[in-house]
């Protein structure tokens, strides 16, 4: 979240979209981008997701049983026999 970021959000800020000239919009990319904050509230977030899984490990279980769920019906399908 650093300045390729920055870079490409006003990039993509310049280019005619409803909202995207406000003043206010940039000012709020400049500040997130002056102060850090996208980088830190990120890394933020990952801290908090991680302490949430450590403490829920049947997550894990079931993500593996639904990866395998959905596997197996894109099989069906790309089969053509659903």
């Amino acid at each position: 979240m650093g300045q390729r970021f920055y870079d490409w959000a006003v990039t993509d800020l310049t280019e005619d979209r409803p909202g995207h000239s406000h003043p206010s919009v940039h000012a709020d990319l400049q500040c997130k981008h002056t102060t850090g904050f996208l980088t830190v509230a990120y890394q933020r977030l990952g801290a908090m997701q991680q302490q949430w899984l450590d403490k829920n490990p049947d997550v894990d279980k079931d993500r593996e049983a639904l990866l395998a769920r959905q596997t197996r019906i894109a099989e069906t399908v790309l089969n053509g026999t659903l």
